[in-house]
């Protein structure tokens, strides 16, 4: 069986960087599939829906193809970690269909520091459309079993590396930090190229280019308010749907941040959710730890 790579995020880790700028870019590494596609065949059927056939049927030729020039394949997706606007829950199922189809794939997940992942969260959520404060995200009024909703128990990392480990095995599963990757890409890739098997490359440069970089606490604020008139798949019931409204309000206000975030209050939403986050992952980071040998107090994590 050849091997294959499948990095299942999370999300908010450098994510669009990896497929667009190393998986897609590296002459041993290839992507043959798109995140639509992982997330169609893998993450979005039914459980009563979901067919090993049908998905091995789509992925195996193309991935065996890519095996065959002597390529390591690569399938990458975030959601396959399940959803940070679900609190997680299909993470589990997920981590079961991918062990069904490719049993004996190489599995690369990337943490990232709670505080800061959850600030960066909620920042997607606003910038993709939502109309919610900070306290309704983090405090929704609703039970997670009624409606999708925030759950911090998703950045319990240790609970799904655990699980994958238990799938996959120890040897199998490579656990990296997204403080390692903004500060050195090229360390960072060539530990994934050892984990693959390949040899790896001072030679190689790598882009530090920001891809969807969070707009500034100013910017989230005002793009809050304008969420209320533009439907989006975040938010489809909108007082008023102004047409072109939400890539309008993304442009200038990417603009706006590039002249005057220098100037504007920030870290106020980081301060609210380092308050709200103060002893949740203490125990779990302490598991991390022991997992992976590393002192995570080290890279800011509590």
């Amino acid at each position: 069986m050849f091997s294959i790579l499948v990095h299942i995020g999370y999300h908010k880790t450098g994510t669009t960087w990896l497929q667009n700028l190393f998986f897609s870019q590296h002459p041993s590494l290839e992507m043959g599939f798109n995140h639509r596609e992982v997330f169609d065949y893998i993450v979005a059927p039914n459980s009563l829906d979901f067919s090993v056939d049908k998905a091995r049927g789509y992925f195996m030729p193309k991935l065996e193809s890519i095996a065959s020039s002597g390529k390591i394949p690569v399938l990458s997706s975030e959601m396959l970690c399940g959803s940070p606007f679900t609190g997680g829950r299909e993470s589990k199922e997920n981590a079961d269909r991918i062990a069904k189809l490719f049993p004996s794939a190489k599995i690369l997940i990337v943490i990232r520091e709670q505080v800061s992942a959850i600030c960066s969260t909620y920042k997607q959520y606003v910038q993709t459309g939502g109309p919610g404060s900070l306290h309704q995200f983090l405090f929704p009024p609703f039970p997670s079993f009624s409606i999708p909703r925030f759950d911090p128990i998703h950045f319990q990392y240790h609970r799904l590396i655990k699980y994958y480990i238990s799938l996959f095995g120890l040897s199998n599963v490579k656990v990296m930090l997204y403080e390692s990757f903004s500060a050195e890409k090229e360390a960072f890739c060539n530990e994934i190229l050892s984990f693959v098997g390949l040899t790896t490359s001072s030679v190689q440069h790598y882009s530090n280019k920001r891809i969807y970089a969070s707009l500034s606490d100013r910017a989230i604020s005002i793009k809050r308010v304008l969420n209320r008139f533009s439907r989006t798949r975040t938010y489809a019931w909108p007082i008023v749907d102004i047409p072109y409204l939400h890539r309008l309000a993304i442009k200038l206000l990417g603009g706006f941040d590039s002249v005057v975030s220098s100037k504007s209050p920030q870290n106020q939403i980081y301060k609210q959710v380092k308050r709200y986050c103060q002893g949740q992952f203490m125990e779990s980071n302490r598991v991390l730890e022991s997992l992976l040998e590393v002192d995570l107090k080290d890279f800011g994590y509590e």
